[in-house]
């Protein structure tokens, strides 16, 4: 969603309502438009896009003890997905 001119509302200063300018109004829109920077790590990146450890266990018990192994086949792939969307860094 893009903000505009039109979503900033008169500001209460005082008790009294008070009438931004179109130049204050956009230097507030400016500041809801831009985002924040992504500052997590790739490790916490990963981390809250890979499967949860339930989704882990059930497609291996799929996997192991029913012989289905489209659970497993379908996880790694997620998996492999958030890898190369996130590479590792080394440092």
């Amino acid at each position: 969603m893009e903000f505009t001119i039109s979503d900033v509302r008169p500001r209460n200063v005082g008790g009294k309502q008070v009438e931004l300018s179109d130049a204050e109004k956009q230097i507030i829109v400016d500041q809801w438009n831009t985002p924040e920077p992504d500052t997590r790590t790739y490790a916490e990146k990963r981390l809250s896009e890979y499967p949860s450890i339930d989704e882990l266990i059930v497609a291996l018990w799929e996997g192991v003890v029913e012989e289905r192994m489209a659970s497993v086949t379908a996880l790694e792939g997620l998996r492999q997905a958030v890898k190369t969307k996130y590479p590792k860094i080394v440092e």
